[in-house]
């Protein structure tokens, strides 16, 4: 992964951050320029110095993207139910 590509959104965040946006702002401001989770968490990682495991749970526990956590959910209840299907035949 090229992450010099995301130096330009990691300074317009810390132009956020220091003029007094909270990090729950950052988090709603990453995903409306299309960042997806795992891009939010490298990002604010480098932004507000957290460790990976804090920069998770800011974005996965955040509402912004309550609509994403659902359809993982429902994902991965797919996958199990068609592993279930394969164990049985």
């Amino acid at each position: 992964m090229d992450l010099e590509k995301y130096n330009p959104l990691i300074a317009e965040c810390q132009k956020l951050k220091n003029s007094g946006h909270t990090s729950e702002q950052l988090v709603v401001f990453l995903k409306e320029k299309g960042m997806i989770r795992t891009e939010s968490l490298y990002i604010l990682t480098q932004v507000l110095g957290i460790d990976g495991g804090a920069a998770k749970k800011l974005v996965f526990g955040h509402d912004v993207w309550k609509d994403k956590i659902q359809d993982d959910e429902e994902f991965h209840k797919n996958i199990d139910e068609a592993l279930k299907e394969l164990d049985s035949s």
